[in-house]
């Protein structure tokens, strides 16, 4: 079958062409200008718009929930907001291991094979899965997990220490000290020396310093926003980043940090990378768009770990997006209901304390960073194709088949209007949570028009016309595999 998207301006990894592009059994087979393709396919005018590759999201929670989640939510996460994601121009999901507290494996399926299995007949777009290395006993499957694909092994390093954070009592998440760090470094290192693509992965937070700082807080009162900011500060993030920058420069283990808060960090990457050491950053939309002084407009809303931080790192962040220092931008998506995101108090304002930390994000990743990015000045449209497609496929094994507009790749592509508004409100929504976001009431100008999925049209015109299922496994091990 082929397709044949025209009439755009189509963002490749060589310049930007004036044309159009041909998928023929979902991987293209040409880009060029108009008159170099063929006539008697399926067509999609682009009308002027941008085009380009289909988006990654590299870092998300899906079925994530609270301690009475079930695996339907997890199954019904996956329908939903592969769906939503879809409908906005990403085109591959990138998920941590499932959702806490939900067991990783029962009795006989590995966790893997069984997040797999969840998503197969739901998901609408491609998926791939990160671990979260909690134990030690999970260092033991790192080796079988890199055969089956995973490249991303997150570690919470000092951060939901067990005693010192409610977050941790809530959601059951593990603890790795400077020990456990340093042995799954090592391991990780041992298995690329073999061959394997893998990459260590750290949510840097000192939980010490947090619980000391929150303790103060809430003895002061203190229950809006920025107190949460407050409680969990820069130098929290940038000792933990610092530690891990040094285990992996000695263990020749390449790092890649997730959700990057604060200038800080972007100053540690900068450094170790022109040291020749191998330390990615990532940052999240919602550190882009939001600040910590935010309580009268949105109260608890944007509550996240790491903490929304000042508007001096948000510039920092913006910079180091724009000179590559920063490689890719996530959402740190997850699916808490309005009720959940609230807790027992049911409050959005001065509430800091009980509400959930986590909030949506994947269908405003693109429509966002359009806005905020490109139209701001900030980033150019090869910017975007770069932090949003084929870094976090060069990352994680995906590329050449994910994250790129060139032959012989999957034929993942998005219409983007740069014109086209819209606004948030629960009908922009096509993901399961439409009730409460941080970007309730805003106006977005550059909005997908069609979402390809290895060559067929899965959203188009506002409208899903996809099928469920038609998403895929995409591990690194299946990618290698099918691209050799």
């Amino acid at each position: 079958m082929s397709l044949v998207v025209k009439n755009g301006n189509v963002v490749t990894p060589s310049g930007i062409v004036r044309g159009g592009v041909l998928a023929e059994d979902g991987v293209i087979a040409r880009i060029g200008p108009d008159r170099s393709l063929p006539t008697d396919s399926e067509s999609i005018d682009a009308d002027g718009s941008w085009i380009l590759p289909g988006l990654i999201d590299p870092h998300t929670h899906i079925g994530v929930g609270p301690a009475d989640a079930t695996v339907d939510r997890l199954r019904a996460s996956w329908e939903s907001e592969s769906r939503g994601a879809a409908h906005k121009g990403v085109t591959t999901i990138i998920s941590f291991q499932g959702g806490s507290p939900i067991p990783m494996r029962d009795e006989h399926v590995p966790w893997l094979e069984q997040q797999i299995a969840w998503a197969d007949g739901v998901a609408y777009g491609d998926f791939a899965f990160h671990a979260i290395m909690q134990t030690d006993g999970h260092l033991d499957e790192q080796e079988e997990l890199a055969k089956r694909g995973v490249v991303g092994f997150k570690h919470f390093y000092t951060a939901y220490k067990p005693g010192k954070d409610a977050t941790a009592d809530q959601i059951s998440i593990g603890y790795t000290d400077d020990g456990m760090l340093y042995e799954s470094f090592d391991r990780l290192a041992t298995l690329r020396r073999d061959g394997a693509d893998v990459l260590a992965m750290i949510h840097a937070e000192d939980a010490d310093i947090c619980a000391r700082l929150e303790e103060r807080l809430q003895h002061a009162g203190r229950t809006d926003l920025a107190a949460w900011g407050e409680g969990r500060p820069n130098v929290a993030c940038l000792v933990r980043s610092e530690s891990a920058s040094e285990i992996s420069r000695v263990t020749e283990c390449p790092l890649y940090i997730v959700h990057i808060t604060t200038a800080e960090e972007v100053d540690v990457v900068r450094r170790m990378r022109a040291l020749g050491v191998p330390v990615y950053g990532e940052t999240c939309l919602h550190y882009l768009t939001h600040t910590l002084d935010m309580e009268d407009r949105h109260g608890c809303y944007p509550k996240v770990i790491p903490s929304i931080k000042s508007a001096a790192d948000q510039q920092a962040l913006w910079r180091g997006l724009a000179d590559g220092t920063l490689t890719t931008v996530g959402t740190d998506h997850c699916t808490w209901t309005k009720d959940e995101k609230l807790g027992p108090s049911g409050k959005q304002f001065g509430n800091i304390w009980e509400s959930l930390p986590g909030m949506t994000g994947i269908e405003c990743l693109l429509p966002a960073l359009m806005t905020f990015g490109v139209r701001a000045g900030r980033l150019g449209i090869e910017d975007i194709a770069r932090v949003c497609s084929e870094n976090p496929a060069r990352r994680f094994g995906l590329y050449p088949r994910k994250g790129v507009l060139q032959d012989g790749a999957d034929a993942d592509l998005v219409v983007v209007d740069p014109e086209a508004r819209a606004t948030v409100d629960a009908d922009y929504y096509e993901g399961w949570i439409r009730d409460w976001s941080i970007y309730e009431g805003w106006q977005f100008q550059g909005m997908p028009q069609c979402t390809v999925v290895r060559g067929k049209v899965v959203a188009h015109r506002g409208e899903i016309v996809g099928s469920p299922g038609h998403g895929t496994y995409v591990g690194a091990a299946t990618a290698a595999t099918e691209t050799a």
